[in-house]
């Protein structure tokens, strides 16, 4: 869902952007859509290691009973 609000963030952005008068305007543009892109790219490696996360905390329940008997 982060993933779908960030990709139409970025369709807005082309959206909004309006042909561009000074160099100045287009730098500026430029450089924000670099960020959400990086921003976009942080997303979706934070994603991934909560599903690493999420997998490992369910390795990690499965063992707690046996250890908690010991």
């Amino acid at each position: 869902m982060v993933n779908s609000v960030l990709v139409e963030m970025l369709k807005g952005v082309d959206k909004h952007v309006e042909p561009i008068e000074t160099h100045g305007r287009a730098k500026k543009a430029s450089r924000l859509r670099n960020m959400l892109l990086a921003l976009y790219d942080r997303m979706a490696k934070l994603e991934s290691s909560m599903g690493d996360v999420k997998e490992t905390l369910k390795k990690v329940d499965g063992y707690t009973p046996v250890l908690e008997s010991m």
